[in-house]
């Protein structure tokens, strides 16, 4: 069981002051008898209690002073080391101790103790010029100690060692820092660079040695030296070279690294003696630094620089449309199936959502805007990847609950998924019923004039389900534009539409002169260009990019399916672009539950093809006129539609009732069937008999 100094101290002095206060009644009491005093046996008594008084007192204020003074000392060591991981207390110890630290260099072979060789002779601890000076400064790794050197040893016998010394000291790592003259950096490393392993995960295993490097100020110091972009710790000197930037946005904070699609996205503070364009003259020595395939840097703002650490080609990538989900499944015959379905609810987005069509080549988003957007353009040859990208952007449409999908494809192939979701579809090879369809838009367009007054502007901007969007989407453009009337009608609706709420997105093999002339150019700034045939193609859609050109249009070396030099309002340089891949059997799954969800706008396309349509295209001559003929009952019988014309209230081509919309001009055609379609179609066609046309 252990004492204690200020009790044994306390007990003695009791002791004496009881011994010397007996000797004083001792002496009174002799000499009350008439004995001798001072000389006398009481009067010795009285003075040795008094000397062993003083002698425990001064001894015991010596011991208690000591014990104080160790007390503090051990205070102000575990203070200072409570800085520093716990697996570094003892290291410091062995480091910080006298007979600990010559104990541990001469049994490494880098110190000596006094013999007959020679006076003792070991590295010194040396203090750092902090406020309060420190024997080691605290990393966010470890530790870092300076030792001064004697005569012998030499940083080259420390490097020898360095995994004998992280042995010594128990620490897992002990790596040089710097070497300045006969003084060495150690840092004693006990935590790895990324402390959080699953922020690390979260990015390409490519661009782990690359992260570590950067966050690890050992590794980060050593590697902008050796590129000239900084300086190493020197003597007093702390050293300068660049930092990462923590992000300063509380909903998505940082380290200065944050992931892309690309790979990573770095900020980073140059030394002032170091600025962007050094850094991008320099953007090949950098990426082969940090082992990634290449570093670009994306923008300077004083000394603060981002670089896009590039692991990933997007361009050589395949990358899936964001818009779908594949789901696993077994099948009847015990196999498993994959089965697509939308990622986000149906009706969930809206026109006001961007729309992503791909990335391009230096890993940046590749949107488009409905609402926000303008009219625009698609043209590739057969498989460059036209139709996909004219996929995702229908497919977004019909997926928003404020928005109406027209689409207009003579050959029939992008019409087919969406036959019986899309509002309007038009997959004749007529342009009358192509121009029929545009009538049917223009005539849509016409009906929100009023709106202007009442919203007090000239363009309509505010959309929703009861004034919603119109998306018109017209493939294979050129198999109607030989026609002179749907140039004409084509033109009309691009210079109109976009103000009273509608976008056109055009597509075709080549979008030249003939197909797209330059009055309708001009109104579509959206442009995307797949691979195409002839460099003039390239350059009436995208003029003045040769080099662009040159690599659309190359025949020896033709640029790959799904790349596609694009420019967008969100992107106004023309840029290479890696579009999102939308398999077709997503394309009909997605269909089929829009239909399955919202309803048939229409019989399945097969059915319509193999049965008469609920309107036939006929005549009936009475007196000269043309009269327009609609089916009645179970549609074997017709009556002509002017003979019959219902009345108000009721839509004008199959006669139900029609539902008001409060506020809104009167309805003529019901909503949810395809009665506005039929009746244009129909309407334009007889017309063109009753002139004598075909």
């Amino acid at each position: 069981m252990g004492s204690n100094p200020d009790l044994i101290a306390l007990g003695t002095v009791a002791g004496g002051l009881t011994v010397t206060f007996g000797g004083i009644f001792a002496y009174k009491t002799a000499e009350n008898f008439g004995m001798a005093g001072w000389t006398g046996p009481g009067g010795m008594i009285a003075m040795t209690g008094l000397g062993v008084f003083g002698a425990v007192a001064s001894k015991a204020s010596k011991a208690s002073r000591l014990a104080r003074e160790r007390a503090a000392a051990d205070a102000e060591w575990t203070q200072w080391t409570s800085e520093f991981h716990p697996r570094l207390h003892t290291a410091l110890w062995r480091l910080c101790d006298e007979w600990q630290s010559k104990l541990l260099w001469s049994s490494l072979g880098l110190g000596r103790l006094a013999d007959a060789r020679g006076p003792e002779s070991f590295p010194l601890l040396m203090e750092w010029p902090t406020d309060p000076p420190a024997l080691a400064l605290w990393l966010p790794t470890g530790a870092r100690i300076a030792l001064k050197l004697p005569d012998g040893p030499s940083a080259r016998d420390f490097d020898a060692r360095l995994d004998k010394i992280a042995s010594s000291l128990d620490v897992p790592r002990v790596q040089i820092s710097y070497v300045d003259g006969n003084v060495v950096c150690l840092d004693l490393r006990v935590v790895d660079p990324v402390v959080d392993r699953d922020q690390l995960d979260a990015f390409h295993p490519r661009l782990h040695p690359a992260l570590i490097r950067l966050r690890d100020s050992w590794q980060a110091c050593d590697m902008w030296t050796a590129l000239g972009f900084g300086r190493a710790p020197s003597g007093g000197d702390p050293g300068a070279w660049p930092q990462l930037v923590p992000s300063a946005s509380v909903e998505t904070p940082d380290d200065g690294v944050c992931w892309t699609p690309v790979g990573a996205r770095v900020r980073v503070q140059l030394p002032d003696d170091v600025s962007g364009p050094d850094l991008r003259a320099k953007s090949d020595k950098l990426s082969s630094s940090m082992d990634v395939w290449k570093v670009r840097v994306h923008d300077v703002d004083g000394n603060k620089v981002r670089l896009d650490l590039y692991v990933v080609d997007t361009l050589a990538e395949i990358l899936p449309s964001p818009l779908i989900k594949a789901i696993k499944e077994p099948r009847p015959d015990g196999t498993i199936g994959t089965r697509f379905v939308s990622a986000v609810p149906i009706g969930s987005l809206s026109c006001y959502d961007d729309v992503l069509l791909g990335l391009n080549e230096f890993g940046g988003l590749m949107p488009i805007n409905f609402a926000y957007g303008v009219h625009r353009a698609v043209q590739g040859a057969t498989r460059s990847g036209k139709s996909v990208t004219l996929y995702t952007m229908i497919l977004a449409s019909l997926l928003m609950r404020d928005t109406v999908t027209v689409i207009i494809d003579p050959n029939g192939a992008t019409v087919a998924p969406f036959w019986q979701c899309a509002d309007y579809v038009c997959d004749s090879q007529d342009p009358k019923d192509a121009v029929a369809m545009l009538d049917i838009i223009l005539e849509e367009m016409a009906r929100r004039k009023q709106l202007f007054a009442r919203l007090r502007s000239d363009r309509i901007t505010d959309f929703s389900a009861e004034v919603p969007l119109w998306n018109i989407f017209i493939d294979e453009n050129s198999n109607y534009t030989h026609d002179k009337k749907y140039n004409e009608k084509l033109k009309k609706v691009a210079k109109q539409v976009a103000k009273f709420g509608g976008r056109i997105t055009l597509a075709d093999q080549k979008l030249d002169h003939e197909s797209l002339s330059t009055a309708i150019r001009i109104n579509l700034f959206d442009r995307i260009c797949h691979r195409v045939e002839a460099r003039e193609d390239f350059d009436h859609l995208l003029p003045g990019l040769p080099d662009l050109a040159k690599e659309a249009a190359n025949s020896e070396n033709p640029m790959p399916q799904g790349i596609a030099i694009a420019r967008l309002m969100s992107h106004q340089r023309p840029v290479r672009t890696r579009m999102y891949l939308l398999p077709s059997e997503a394309l009909y799954d997605i269909g089929d539950q829009i239909t399955a969800e919202l309803g048939a706008k229409r019989p399945p396309m097969w059915e319509d093809q193999q049965q008469p349509q609920a309107a036939a295209t006929h005549t009936a001559d009475e007196g000269g006129k043309v009269f327009p003929l609609r089916a009645v009952g179970d549609g074997t019988e017709e009556a002509p539609l002017i003979d019959q014309a219902p009345g108000p209230g009721r839509c004008l081509y199959c006669g139900r009732e029609l539902k008001q919309v409060t506020g809104g001009r009167p309805a003529k055609y019901c909503r949810d069937r395809n009665c506005r379609q039929d009746y244009h179609r129909l309407k334009n066609q007889l017309d063109n008999k009753a002139r004598g046309g075909n």
